[in-house]
Parts: structure tokens; sequence; C-alpha cells
């Protein structure tokens, strides 16, 4: 998998996904990414990619999207529930 460090303060590691309660919080996240880090030219992009009973995002840099099966790995590293029964990567 093709990572990407920006650093304006603290190092973010892109690709990466993120658990969250509501699906519009994936893109208030990505319009807060955008802020930090298009000042330097970069163009970062996210979807709704899985759903557990919370809403999962991936985040990625324009050019670097990762695979099906690197989306996999990213969502088993975060604790994706895989398991329960309603349980849906999109």
């Amino acid at each position: 998998m093709n990572k990407t460090v920006l650093y304006p303060q603290k190092g973010q590691i892109f690709p990466f996904v993120r658990e969250f309660i509501d699906y519009h919080d994936i893109e208030w996240e990505l319009n807060k990414l955008r802020e930090r880090y298009g000042k330097q030219g970069t163009v970062i992009l996210s979807r709704e990619i899985a759903f557990d009973g919370n809403y999962w995002g991936l985040f990625w840099v324009r050019g670097r999207k990762p695979s099906k099966k690197d989306i996999q790995v990213l969502l088993e590293e975060a604790d994706f529930s895989f398991e329960l029964e309603h349980a849906e990567i999109r």
C-alpha cells in the first residue's frame, strides 16, 4: 500500500479510515483535512466505505487511492466489526 505522510503540525499518514456516528461527519472531517493540508497543494479525497452501526470513512491523497485489499486491511487495523450481521463494506 502506498502511504503518504503530510506535515503541518503532526504528521498524518494517508490513506486511513475513521469511524463516525453520523455519515455527515465524514464530509466535515474531509473539510478539516483540506483546510490543514490544502495549502500545500495536496488534494485529499474521501468516501463512506463501510457500516457496522457506525459509518466508516476512507481518506486518501488524490492519485493514491488504496485497493480493495488495502481498504480491507485498514478496516481490520481500525477494529471494524466484520462479524456483525448488519456489517457491510460499500
